[in-house]
């Protein structure tokens, strides 16, 4: 496992905070309320490295110049009874 984790995530990296590490992780899952045990963390730490990395890639793709008016095909709409929702 020792192998796995310090294997850096796909594509290219410009922000060490892509470089996810299982004590991480754990600390994000722990900070939501939703612990993990080390084998489930084991199981999620290779996923979030791919979906952070190509996420990144993603990011750098829609800030080129011809990309940039391009709007999202969803938009989220706020009712005024949405504000009474605690």
């Amino acid at each position: 496992m020792a192998d796995e984790d310090s294997k850096p995530v796909r594509g290219p990296v410009e922000h060490p905070e892509l470089r996810l590490t299982p004590d991480a992780v754990a600390a994000l899952a722990n900070a939501a309320s939703l612990p993990l045990s080390a084998e489930r963390v084991a199981v999620l730490l290779p996923i979030l490295r791919i979906w952070l990395a190509d996420s990144a890639a993603l990011n750098r793709l829609m800030q080129a110049p011809a990309h940039r008016e391009v709007l999202p095909i969803t938009v989220l709409r706020h009712r005024a009874s949405d504000a009474d929702l605690r």
